[in-house]
C-alpha cells in the first residue's frame, strides 16, 4: 500500500496536492476500501467490492473513465464475478450492517472537485463510517446531506474545522471522541436554524480543542460534552451564539478556559461549569430555563447582562476574581433570579455589583470572603443586599459585618461626593460617618469605645488634679480673653438643668462637665451597641 494515504499533507488547505498526487490519494483510497470492507464484511470479496464502488458511482454519473487501481485499469461491473452477494446484495449487507466501515492512520487532502478526483464521493456510497487516528488538512468533511453516518475518533484537525450538514454519528453515538483540534471547530445550524447533525450521543467526548469550540446560531437536543468523569478537558475558548439547547450543556474540570462567552442563546435543561479555572466569562442576553450551577469554578473576570435565571443559580465555593491584581469588577447587570441563589464560601477578590439584580428570594452568601480590594470597591447597595439576606434568616452577627462594610462604603461615597462637588458638600452627614468609624468602626469594635471612656476617665482626672494643685495655668496676658469666654460657656452648659447637680460638685467647669459628659455617654453607647452585636441570637 503506498504512504500517500498515510503521510502528512500540506496543512495549508488552500496548497492542493498536485494534479498527480490527487489522482495517486483517490486511487490508493479505492484499492484501501475494497481492501477494508473485504475484510470487515465476511464472505465478500475484493472485486465484489470493487463492482459495488464502480457500479455506484456509475450510477451516480460521477466516477470519472480511467481509473486505474494500483496502475491497471479496473473491471467493470459487467466483467465481475455476479455471483452473491452481488452489487444489489452488498449495498443491502452494508446498509444492515451493525458495525461501521472503519478507517484508520488516513491522512486525508483538501480535495478539488473540479480535477475529479474527489474521495468524498467514494466515502458516500457507505452507510456507516468510523474515522479512527486519522489527520484532515482541510476545513471540512463536505458529505452533503446524505445517509451516511459518519464519527470521528482520536482524529486530529490541524485547521479550523467546520461541522458539515450531515446525519452523524447515530443513536447512542458521539461525533467527536478523543480528537484534537488544532483550530478550533465550529458547529454552525443549517438554514432553519436547526443542528447541522441528526442524531448522536453527543457533540464531544473527552477532546481537546485549542483556540475556540463555537456553537451558533441552532436549536438542538444534542448534548455538547459528554466527557468522562475522570477526563480534564483543555478547551481555549467556548463561543455560544443565537443557540437553542434541549439537553443538558455541562462542563467538568477543564484544565483552564480562557474565555466563555454566551450570547442570545436560550439553555432549557441544566446548565454547569463544575470546577473550571474560567478567565473571562461574559453572559448576554441569555436565558437559564433549568439549574445553573458553577460549583468551585474561578473567575479572572465575570459580567452577566440582561440575562434571567428562572431555576436555582449555584456560586458555591466559587473564586472571582483569580488574579486579585485585576482591577475589574464582578458584574450582574439587568439580571433577575426567580429562584434562589447560592454565593455560600464565595470568595470574592474583586468588587462585585449587585445593584442591577432582581430578586424573588434572599440569596444565600455564608461564609463568603471579600479581599481588601474587594471591600474597598463594591458599593454600598450591593453590601446592603448581602446584609439583608442575612437578616432574613435571622444571622444577625453576619448582617452587622456587612453594614460595617455598607456605612464604611457609605462613607467612602461621601467623600467622593466631597471631592467633586466641594468640602462643604454634606458635610455634617459625613462628621457623623466617620465620628462612626473612628468611635467603634460602625459598631463592629468594642474595644474602642472603651478605649475612648478609659481616655475620658484619665483626663478628666488630670484635670481636676490640675483644678485644685494649679499646675498648668493661663498666661496673665490671655485672662482678659478666657475668663469672659469662660463665664458665658459656663453659663451656657447651666441651661442643661438634667446636669445640675453635677455642676454643683464642680462650680465654676460646666461647660468642661457637659463636654466630658457627652463624650462618655457617646463612648458608653458606642461600647453597650458594639457587645450587643457580638452576642448570638
Amino acid at each position: 500500500m503506498s504512504n500517500i494515504l498515510h503521510s502528512q499533507k500540506p496543512i495549508d488547505a488552500d496548497q492542493l496536492l498536485d494534479v498527480e498526487s490527487q489522482q495517486r490519494f483517490y486511487d490508493e483510497l479505492v484499492s484501501f476500501l475494497c481492501v477494508e470492507v473485504a475484510h470487515q464484511c465476511p464472505g465478500v470479496e475484493r472485486h465484489q467490492v470493487t463492482a459495488f464502488i464502480t457500479g455506484k458511482l456509475s450510477s451516480a454519473d460521477a466516477y470519472y473513465e480511467g481509473t486505474y487501481e494500483g496502475g491497471h485499469e479496473l473491471e467493470t461491473a459487467s466483467d465481475l464475478d455476479p455471483s452473491p452477494p452481488d452489487i444489489y446484495d452488498l449495498d443491502i449487507s452494508l446498509a444492515r450492517g451493525e458495525k461501521p466501515l472503519i478507517l484508520r492512520d488516513i491522512h486525508f487532502p483538501a480535495a478539488d472537485e473540479r480535477l475529479g478526483f474527489d474521495y468524498t464521493k467514494l466515502l458516500k456510497l457507505f452507510p456507516s463510517l468510523h474515522f479512527f487516528n486519522c489527520h484532515f488538512y482541510c476545513h471540512s468533511f463536505p458529505l452533503g446531506y446524505t445517509s451516511t453516518k459518519v464519527r470521528f475518533e482520536s482524529c486530529t484537525f490541524p485547521l479550523a474545522w467546520q461541522v458539515e450538514e450531515g446525519s452523524g454519528p447515530g443513536k447512542g453515538q458521539v461525533l467527536f471522541t478523543e480528537c484534537c483540534f488544532l483550530k478550533g471547530v465550529t458547529i454552525e445550524g443549517n438554514e432553519l436554524e436547526q443542528s447541522p447533525v441528526d442524531e448522536a450521543a453527543a457533540f464531544f467526548k473527552d477532546c481537546t480543542i485549542h483556540e475556540a469550540v463555537t456553537l451558533r446560531k441552532m436549536a438542538t437536543d444534542i448534548p455538547v460534552f459528554a466527557n468522562s468523569l475522570d477526563h480534564k478537558p483543555e478547551i481555549d475558548k467556548i463561543l455560544v451564539e443565537y443557540c437553542e439547547f434541549e439537553s443538558r450543556f455541562t462542563l467538568a474540570n477543564a484544565e483552564g478556559i480562557r474565555e466563555v462567552t454566551l450570547t442570545s442563546t436560550v439553555f432549557k435543561n441544566k446548565f454547569a461549569f463544575i470546577h473550571c479555572p474560567i478567565g473571562k466569562l461574559s453572559i448576554k442576553n441569555v436565558n437559564f430555563e433549568g439549574l445553573a450551577d458553577f460549583y468551585e469554578s474561578s473567575f479572572e473576570s465575570f459580567l452577566i447582562r440582561k440575562s434571567i435565571f428562572r431555576d436555582f443559580a449555584g456560586f458555591e465555593d466559587c473564586r472571582f476574581g483569580a488574579v486579585a491584581e485585576n482591577k475589574g469588577r464582578i458584574q450582574l447587570r439587568y439580571v433577575t433570579f426567580y429562584s434562589f441563589i447560592n454565593f455560600r464560601s464565595a470568595h470574592f477578590l474583586l468588587p462585585v455589583d449587585l445593584r442591577n439584580t432582581n430578586r424573588s428570594e434572599s440569596p444565600n452568601f455564608l461564609d463568603c470572603t471579600f479581599s481588601a480590594d474587594a471591600r474597598k470597591g463594591t458599593d454600598r447597595e450591593s453590601f446592603r443586599i448581602i446584609k439583608h439576606s442575612f437578616e432574613a434568616v435571622g444571622n444577625r452577627i453576619e448582617a452587622n459585618h456587612f453594614y460595617a462594610l455598607e456605612m464604611e462604603a457609605y462613607r467612602r461615597e461621601l467623600r467622593a461626593g466631597a471631592n467633586q462637588y466641594g468640602r462643604h458638600w454634606r458635610l455634617w452627614e459625613r462628621l457623623l460617618v466617620s465620628l462612626n468609624f473612628t468611635l467603634s468602626r460602625h459598631g463592629q469594635s468594642y474595644w474602642q469605645p472603651l478605649l475612648g471612656v478609659l481616655a475620658c476617665a484619665a483626663f478628666i482626672a488630670v484635670q481636676q488634679a490640675n483644678w485644685l494643685a494649679g499646675w498648668v495655668a493661663w498666661p496673665d496676658s490671655t485672662l482678659w480673653l478666657i475668663e469672659p469666654l469662660a463665664t458665658a460657656l459656663n453659663g451656657w452648659a447651666s441651661g442643661v438643668i438634667i446636669f445640675r447637680p453635677l455642676y454643683a460638685a464642680f462650680p465654676g467647669q460646666e461647660a468642661f462637665i457637659l463636654l466630658m459628659a457627652v463624650l462618655l455617654s457617646t463612648c458608653t453607647w458606642h461600647f453597650l451597641v458594639a457587645a450587643r452585636r457580638h452576642q448570638r441570637r
